[in-house]
This record gives structure tokens, C-alpha cells and sequence, in this order.
């Protein structure tokens, strides 16, 4: 059973050694969402109001803000925008 000397020598000690870092998970999407698109495909927004969804395929994030708006898409993605029927091809 420990008491609390020893836990303040191991203290006095010093921290304990910890592994390198490595970038988080959301760090490498931020990268991620960086990076160029693929072959860009134009659709056009025909719903109301503003529009944002994850691509369940390539995870990026798709946002416009009204009716008439022009998104450049992933082509990988495109086939799930189009499902939605808010999309045309432009």
C-alpha cells in the first residue's frame, strides 16, 4: 500500500516520459479538406434556403448558401449529391 510520501517523491521526480505526439484525428481532416479535389464536377443547388452535408465517401464538407448557387465536387461524390435531388449538374 502506497502512502502519500511516496507519491510526492515520485512527483518531485519529474513527469513521466510520454510517447512523440501525433497529429489528431481532426488535424488530418483539417489537412484533408485542404487538399485539391479530384476531378471537379459542377452541380447546381435548386433547393431553398442554405445547404451543408459530409460526404459519407470522401468525408469533405459541402455548404452553399441558397437556390442557384455552383458547388465544385469531388466526382466521387457526386452520385450521392444527385440523390438528394437538390442538385443538377450544372
Amino acid at each position: 500500500m502506497s502512502c502519500c510520501g511516496q507519491r510526492r517523491r515520485a512527483l518531485a521526480s519529474g513527469p513521466p516520459a510520454t510517447a512523440p505526439s501525433r497529429p489528431s484525428p481532426a488535424g488530418a481532416w483539417a489537412t484533408a479538406a485542404r487538399e485539391p479535389l479530384g476531378a471537379g464536377v459542377a452541380l447546381r443547388y435548386r433547393g431553398l434556403g442554405a445547404f451543408t452535408q459530409r460526404s459519407p465517401r470522401t468525408g469533405r464538407l459541402y455548404a452553399c448558401g441558397g437556390t442557384g448557387a455552383t458547388l465544385q465536387v469531388d466526382a466521387a461524390d457526386v452520385d450521392s449529391l444527385l440523390r438528394t435531388r437538390l442538385f443538377t449538374r450544372a
